[in-house]
């Protein structure tokens, strides 16, 4: 897209340049060499822009699919298959959830209780007051 409006400004700026860069001088060979250099900088962009899309898409992909795996990690080897392995790994994944009852079967890992507090080794030297204790010192007011 850039290079036609490129190419459209090029006209433009011949039909009034004709008078002014005489074919053939070094100005006119730098002047070609310095748009064809802005040219393929224009494709590089676009190139860019085009891989950057296809990551985008991959990732959004990597993503939908841990998601759907209960443990929240990629299934093994689904990643050296590439971008069919990824595909295929997605809709197998989505046709093993047919009800709720198997939704809930695959989310079970996030459903559980998070751990006691009591069986967690705290790093810092001082115990840790619960917050539910209540001392003698502490008088509440309703």
């Amino acid at each position: 897209m850039l290079v036609n409006v490129l190419s459209l400004k090029d006209d433009d700026l011949r039909d009034e340049g004709d008078d002014l860069i005489k074919p053939g001088s070094e100005e006119a060979k730098s002047l070609a060499v310095r748009k064809e250099v802005i040219r393929n900088k224009i494709r590089a962009v676009g190139k860019m822009a085009r891989v950057f899309a296809v990551l985008r898409g991959e990732r959004e992909e990597v993503l939908a699919l841990k998601g759907l795996t209960p443990s929240g990690q990629l299934p093994v080897g689904v990643l050296s298959e590439g971008k069919a392995g990824l595909s295929t790994a997605i809709l197998e994944l989505k046709a093993k959830i047919h009800s709720f009852s198997d939704a809930r079967k695959l989310d079970r890992v996030n459903e559980r209780m998070p751990p006691r507090r009591d069986s967690m080794i705290s790093l810092s030297s001082e115990p840790a007051e619960s917050p539910m204790s209540v001392t003698s010192e502490r008088k509440f007011t309703y």
